[in-house]
C-alpha cells in the first residue's frame, strides 16, 4: 500500500512535474502537503471526466479497472502513456477467489495488452509489473529519503503477533500511507520504534511463541 503517497513525492521532488493527483476529499490536505498542485476528489460522482481539456505526458493508475483507462485514454498527450500498478481488474477483482484459473486469466490479459501495446493498437498503455522494479533505482530512492525529498507516511505499525489485523487492514482499500509489521523492537539509535510503540511490540522470541501457542490452540484465536 501507499504506492500513490511515494508517487507524488517522485513526480513532484524528483522529476519535477507538475501534479494532478486523485483522493478522497478527506485525504486532499496531506496530497497537497506531499506535493500534488491539484487534488481531484474520485468520490465526486463527475470525477471520470474531471479532468476536462487537460493533456498529461503520465497518468499512475493505482487502483485497477478499465473504467479508469476508458475515461481517462483522451486526456493523454500524443506520445503520454497510462501505466497501471493493477490492471484491468479493480484491486484484482475484490468479489473473485484469486484461485489459479483467475491468476492466469490476469495473467492471459496482461500479455493481450502487451501484444497490442507492440502492435501499436494500444501503445499509450501498459502495465508495471514486478520484474520491470530495478534493483539499481534502489540507492536513488535511499538517497531521496535521506535528503527529506521523500518521506514515509505511516498509515498503523503492528506487531506480527497481529499480521493477520494488518492484512484486513491492507484489504480494506481505505488505508492512507503504509502499514509496517514490526518484527523485533529496534535497538537504541538502531531504527527503534517511537516509545509508544514499545509496550506493544516484544521482541522476536515472544512474538513467535504467541504465534505458535495461537496455532496449537486455535479456539483462542479471535
Amino acid at each position: 500500500g501507499g504506492v500513490g503517497t511515494f508517487a507524488v513525492q517522485l513526480a513532484k521532488n524528483h522529476f519535477g512535474c507538475y501534479v494532478v493527483a486523485s483522493c478522497s476529499f478527506g485525504n486532499a490536505q496531506l496530497v497537497r502537503a506531499l506535493g500534488a498542485d491539484e487534488v481531484l476528489d474520485y468520490t465526486d460522482p463527475g470525477f471520470l471526466h474531471s479532468a476536462g481539456l487537460t493533456k498529461f505526458d503520465v497518468i499512475v493508475d493505482c487502483v485497477g479497472g478499465d473504467d479508469y483507462w476508458q475515461a481517462f485514454k483522451g486526456t493523454l498527450k500524443p506520445d503520454g502513456v497510462f501505466v497501471t500498478l493493477v490492471g484491468n481488474k479493480r484491486y484484482l477483482a475484490d468479489d473473485m477467489s484469486l484461485d489459479y484459473g483467475n491468476a492466469l486469466q490476469i495473467k492471459a490479459d496482461y500479455f493481450w495488452r502487451q501484444i497490442k501495446n507492440r502492435m501499436g493498437a494500444q501503445e499509450n498503455y501498459h502495465i508495471l509489473t514486478g520484474s520491470q522494479v530495478k534493483s539499481e533505482d534502489l540507492p536513488i530512492v535511499a538517497s531521496l529519503l535521506e535528503q527529506g525529498a521523500v518521506r514515509v507516511v505511516l498509515a498503523q505499525s503492528f506487531p506480527l503477533t497481529e499480521i493477520t489485523a494488518a492484512h484486513q487492514l491492507s484489504e480494506s482499500h481505505h488505508v492512507v500511507g503504509k502499514i509496517v509489521i514490526q518484527v523485533r523492537k529496534g535497538e537504541p539509535g538502531e531504527g527503534a520504534p517511537p516509545s509508544h510503540m514499545d509496550k506493544k511490540v516484544g521482541d522476536l522470541d515472544s512474538q513467535m511463541a504467541a504465534l505458535l501457542a495461537r496455532k496449537n490452540n486455535p479456539q483462542g484465536v479471535r
